[in-house]
């Protein structure tokens, strides 16, 4: 009896539970992870279509210089009417039976098939350039993505980093309001100066104009990612995004770094394959003073208005040399020279730029390391200071203008604590895209919800 009792009850218990939470879980917003945002990010923005379209002409290009190297077929036709009688074939004999007909409306046909069996390099080293070219629009997409990537993730964090901010403020607006009715209370009885009432209320005042900057800078931190992410704005904001931490904090050292950066960057990669380009242009440019050997075969036709159409072929080789082109090759060469070397120094360029942003990026890491130890530290000693002061205001022994400065420097302290792991986390992922390993997957395997 007793048994079958609380079984009942554990029923009714659960039926009433149930509700509520269904109801809990219909009325929580569908969450948006920064996985899910980078994959948005990747397939909305138009610069990632924009760089793969550059590879769709690279392919094309390559597609153009390997058919140059294929044979060719020609096909022609024409109908000519003359005013005098024309003869309707060449003439092959001056003997009665091969004298060819006369006609005034004479028709023409061909067919040649070409190839050209030396061309003088021009035609190997336009290939090679074309497929350095597509080799650097790989890379151009590939350091588009990671940019990408790395730009959703500061967004992500720049809106959670301020609804944190939001949120300590609204904590702080909380103790001055109550700081204000204490106040209140205590100068219905005389026991408070008028200026601890104005002063309480200007802490309010200004706490509430923090406030609404605040919330200004998230709704247009959300609108930023909305737009980057082609997402609505409801579907961006705060509410519906997760907190995130470094799944661990491994710091590899800068040599393997350096090392990596410089094999792998994607900038680099493109900075190298169009320097490989602009040098095999070069050398096609060179080959305009280098002779050409070819091969054809023609099958010609000949009709008139009267009588049978006749056919006959030729083939043969030919011998192109220019000899003088009015300096057209040599002003060829020189821009390719001018391009080449303009390519190399890019490359330096691009080296030293990427070496610029991994010293930055490694010094910019330690700070946010170091600054994030100790404004956890001072965070909770802060914190702990605000609580007394906060107890002897209640007590009576306190004074207002160490409480209300004990809460500006906890709120200030918690704001630049925020930042400082954030900007672990930015750094952590500018390190990636650096060595050239930032994309989705990586995010995935480096970063986990924070509980």
């Amino acid at each position: 009896m007793l048994i079958r009792k609380a079984f009942i009850l554990g029923l009714l218990g659960l039926a009433s539970i149930l509700p509520r939470a269904l109801s809990a879980s219909e009325s929580e917003p569908p969450k948006l992870t920064l996985l899910e945002a980078s994959e948005r990010a990747l397939a909305h923005y138009p610069s990632l279509a924009l760089a793969r379209a550059h590879r769709q002409m690279a392919a094309a290009e390559l597609g153009e210089a390997e058919a140059r190297s294929r044979p060719t077929a020609t096909m022609g036709a024409s109908a000519e009417r003359y005013e005098e009688e024309m003869l309707v074939s060449p003439i092959h004999g001056f003997t009665p039976d091969l004298i060819p007909d006369f006609d005034r409306t004479l028709l023409r046909g061909s067919l040649t098939v070409g190839y050209d069996l030396y061309a003088g390099g021009v035609r190997k080293a336009d290939r090679e350039s074309k497929a350095a070219l597509l080799a650097a629009s790989g890379a151009e997409i590939e350091q588009e993505e990671r940019s990408l990537v790395a730009t959703t993730v500061t967004l992500y964090l720049r809106i959670l980093e301020v609804q944190e901010l939001l949120s300590a403020h609204q904590g702080r607006m909380q103790a001055l309001a109550a700081e204000q009715d204490r106040v209140e209370r205590l100068l219905e009885v005389g026991r408070a100066a008028r200026v601890d009432q104005l002063r309480i209320a200007a802490a309010l005042a200004a706490a509430e104009a923090e406030r609404a900057t605040l919330a200004a800078f998230l709704d247009s931190a959300e609108r930023n990612l909305a737009r980057w992410t082609g997402l609505a704005p409801e579907d961006t904001r705060a509410a519906h995004l997760v907190p995130i931490r470094l799944a661990s904090d491994i710091d590899p050292d800068r040599p393997s770094l350096e090392e990596q950066a410089l094999a792998t960057n994607p900038s680099l990669l493109e900075a190298k394959e169009k320097l490989a380009a602009a040098e095999s242009a070069l050398r096609a440019a060179s080959g305009g003073n280098r002779p050409r050997v070819g091969i054809a075969g023609n099958y010609l036709g000949f009709g008139a208005a009267r009588g049978d159409p006749i056919g006959e072929w030729n083939v043969g080789a030919a011998l192109r040399w220019s000899l003088w082109d009015g300096g057209q090759t040599k002003e060829r060469v020189a821009r390719a020279e001018a391009v080449r070397d303009a390519a190399f120094e890019t490359l330096r360029l691009s080296r030293k730029r990427v070496l610029a942003e991994l010293d930055r990026t490694l010094v910019d890491r330690i700070e946010a390391q170091a600054r994030s130890r100790s404004l956890a530290t001072a965070a909770m000693g802060f914190e702990e200071v605000a609580r007394i002061e906060a107890l002897r205001l209640e007590a009576g022994s306190g004074v207002q203008a160490d409480f209300l400065d004990a809460e500006a420097v906890l709120l200030r302290t918690r704001s630049q604590y925020t930042s400082a792991q954030h900007a672990v986390i930015r750094t952590r992922v500018e390190l990636a895209r650096i060595t050239g390993l930032l994309d989705p997957g990586w995010l995935a395997r480096s970063l986990e919800t924070k509980p």
